[in-house]
């Protein structure tokens, strides 16, 4: 049992430093939530022995601080609420402010307005998140290419290039010199799923390409005209290979992006209000029919869909973008820090492969943190918990949202 209490007394100590993961802070507050009395009893003279550097010093906190800051935790950890333990845990609050509003997790995500979130309705089945890709190739001549059951190795030979799978799962394309080109342009597809892991592609120019679930992009198997054009739906990360001669675009409906060399994310879900274009290197510039507009790395144009009706405007906006929230996807994270929560479930929805539906009614509060994509469904449900609505997991992997 001591040597137990000391592997919590460490999870606590990563955690109070900021250097636990998302997975350990995950486990450290559920065994909070479910350990019995007696291990907490036990655990108590420990931390309080282990943590009083820590402890005194509360970074102007008020005790009001801290109970806003704990409320889930102890509403939800009713087993522990002695007032020695519910002193102890103001103080981890206190010590620990810079880590939560760093948004190391999201376990006290709680509305704006409401003191008294009410529980959570039990998950009755769980959904794994996507254990590998289960992307598809569409080739020119229209076969496919399922790229979770092929082996190592060269998957097609179209014209004079090679389409090959590497041991690192990667798809690469590599033009084979020895062969003159048809000066045909042959497209293939690369289509990645909702529910599957984020896929990674090298064309045949070296530009490379990153798809997040429920994405696809179409591009030519070799480049051989006087410009490099792809199409996307869904998010991708490009680092184009530099071509003076031959300018990159990626085109979503009547909205093109022009690059020579450079580093950007394009986020082009069809059941979204607008597109975005986040540029961390380089240069690149959007155009849509209402006109264009050259970005600079860490900013972010927002590209509305084509309106219809009596406000035809679709003016493209740009501001500062928050890079590693942006980005979060590619590092296998959720970043839902200062989002709301119906921005965020889509993001849910596609990894999970899953659709959502909300009760009338379910408030649109702000959340922050973040959240390991690698956690199964229930576990990201259960660091949500404390936002003021019900969960329900239905037959047909629909997530229902309840007041």
């Amino acid at each position: 049992m001591q040597e137990q209490n000391r592997h919590w007394a460490q999870l606590l100590d990563r955690y109070l430093h900021g250097t636990a993961t998302s997975q350990e802070t995950a486990e450290l507050f559920i065994w909070l939530r479910e350990t019995d009395p007696d291990s907490i009893s036990q655990l108590e003279e420990l931390m309080e022995r282990h943590y009083a550097d820590a402890f005194s010093e509360s970074g102007g906190l008020t005790e009001a601080d801290s109970e806003r800051i704990l409320h889930t935790l102890l509403q939800k950890t009713s087993k522990s609420r002695s007032p020695r333990i519910r002193r102890i845990w103001y103080r981890v609050a206190a010590a620990s402010a810079v880590v939560i509003i760093a948004g190391a997790i999201l376990y006290f995500i709680h509305p704006v307005k409401s003191r008294q979130p009410p529980a959570i309705s039990k998950v009755p089945m769980d959904v794994r998140a996507p254990q590998g890709s289960h992307a598809v190739i569409t080739l020119a001549n229209g076969n496919k290419i399922l790229l979770d059951s092929t082996i190592n190795g060269e998957l097609a030979l179209q014209g004079n290039v090679k389409l090959v799978k590497l041991a690192n799962g990667q798809i690469a394309y590599t033009r084979q010199r020895l062969k003159a080109s048809s000066g045909k342009l042959e497209y293939n597809t690369l289509s990645n799923p909702l529910g599957s892991r984020v896929t990674d592609m090298v064309l045949s120019d070296g530009s490379h390409v990153w798809l997040n679930a429920g994405s696809s992009i179409t591009y030519p198997v070799a480049f051989i005209a006087n410009k490099r054009q792809v199409t996307i739906t869904g998010e991708a990360y490009f680092e184009v290979a530099p071509d003076a001669a031959r300018p990159f675009y990626v085109r979503k409906g009547d909205m093109d992006i022009k690059v020579l060399g450079t580093h950007f994310n394009v986020n082009a879900y069809d059941d979204q209000k607008n597109m975005e274009v986040t540029l961390l290197e380089g240069s690149v510039r959007v155009t849509n029919p209402t006109g264009s507009m050259t970005i600079r790395p860490e900013q972010q144009a927002i590209v509305p869909y084509k309106q219809t009706g009596r406000n035809p405007q679709c003016d493209i906006t740009v501001h500062h973008a928050n890079i590693d929230q942006i980005m979060a996807w590619k590092k296998g994270l959720f970043d839902f820090d200062g989002i709301n929560l119906k921005e965020a479930m889509p993001q849910i929805a596609r990894w999970y492969a899953i659709s959502v539906q909300y009760e009338e009614g379910v408030p649109d509060v702000p959340l922050f943190g973040k959240i390991d994509r690698n956690l199964n469904l229930s576990d990201i449900l259960d660091l949500l918990r404390g936002a003021g609505f019900r969960f329900r997991l239905e037959e047909g992997r629909k997530l229902l949202l309840t007041k």
